[in-house]
């Protein structure tokens, strides 16, 4: 027996007894919370999940609460182990990231390879190669692409790619301290 509603897909009260459920379908969607729902899954409140949202198969958004990481895109901090306080924003950002501490990188591959503590990557393929480097600041397409050293600002795509071991500088402006790789406590500002 049951007092159920249709298209309320039902829930047992009892052993013997069916009631309807918050869960509705209708033209072949599912609605939780909702009677008119839009998409194949629509959800009219909040969704709770442990660890990972995933989207097409591919890790979208994971938290990892005991190290306090937050990664959103595809393959971001796919690989983190032993880093904590880090939020990696964009497809593969983070991605290798071993130790590396309270960075936040932003951008398509931004600080993939990263190992190093304190840096604020933002824009595609900011700080890829970082290993070691740490307190840097990379902001634009490719800016500190291969730096592996420390306390560095570059603000403008493509500042510093080959900045190996340059410690200290601040370059500012499209290609500034392009060919630099181990000068420090330089001042570029400029194209």
């Amino acid at each position: 027996g049951g007092d159920g509603v249709e298209n309320y897909v039902p829930i047992w009260a009892s052993r013997n007894y069916l009631l309807s459920s918050v869960i509705y379908q209708a033209s072949g969607n599912i609605g939780v919370g909702t009677t008119a729902p839009v998409s194949k899954l629509d959800v009219n409140g909040g969704i709770n999940t442990a660890t990972t949202y995933k989207i097409g198969g591919n890790t979208i958004v994971s938290v990892d609460t005991h190290n306090n990481n937050l990664f959103l895109g595809r393959g971001a901090g796919f690989s983190n182990v032993g880093g904590y306080q880090n939020t990696f924003s964009g497809d593969l950002a983070g991605y290798s990231n071993i130790n590396g501490t309270g960075n936040a990188f932003f951008g398509t591959s931004a600080g993939y390879y990263n190992d190093g503590g304190n840096n604020t990557f933002l824009g595609s393929g900011a700080g890829s190669y970082n290993t070691t480097g740490s307190s840097n600041t990379f902001v634009g397409k490719e800016s500190g692409h291969y730096s592996t050293a420390s306390g560095n600002t570059f603000i403008g795509a493509y500042n510093g790619p080959s900045n190996t071991s340059g410690y200290s500088n601040t370059f500012v402006g499209s290609t500034a301290g392009f060919y630099n790789s181990d000068g420090f406590n330089n001042t570029f500002t400029g194209y």
